[in-house]
């Protein structure tokens, strides 16, 4: 947009408003209420009873099995050796040089004006 946009200044004043009237602050006239008696915390006036009989550790009275292997023990025949190469080694033949880029690389500069709306 063309132009300027400045502030508004809104004109004559704004007040905080005073008060005018007559402050009150009320009065209790009642009677004040005390409770009587006390609360305590609850007192055990029962026999106190200890559970009768032992609990312990279950006793095993099964069979035990220990499982017993009835087949035949195998052992594979032969060997099993590294593999050994037995073709021509062959070392890459020639040069690897370095690559080094030709020409300029520039910043890129816009033209013309940019649109802030």
């Amino acid at each position: 947009p063309a132009g300027t946009i400045s502030a508004i200044t809104p004109a004559g004043t704004n007040d905080a408003p005073a008060f005018t009237g007559t402050a009150h602050t009320p009065t209790f006239t009642g009677d004040a209420d005390t409770p009587e008696g006390s609360v305590a915390a609850p007192v055990f006036t029962g026999t106190a009873k200890a559970p009768a009989g032992t609990v312990s550790q279950p006793t095993f009275t099964g069979d035990a099995f220990t499982a017993t292997f009835t087949g035949t023990d195998y052992t594979p025949a032969g060997t099993i050796s590294q593999p050994t190469f037995t073709g021509t080694q062959t070392a890459p033949a020639g040069t690897i040089a370095a690559i080094t880029p030709t020409g300029t690389i520039s910043a890129v500069t816009p033209a013309g004006t940019i649109q802030t709306d």
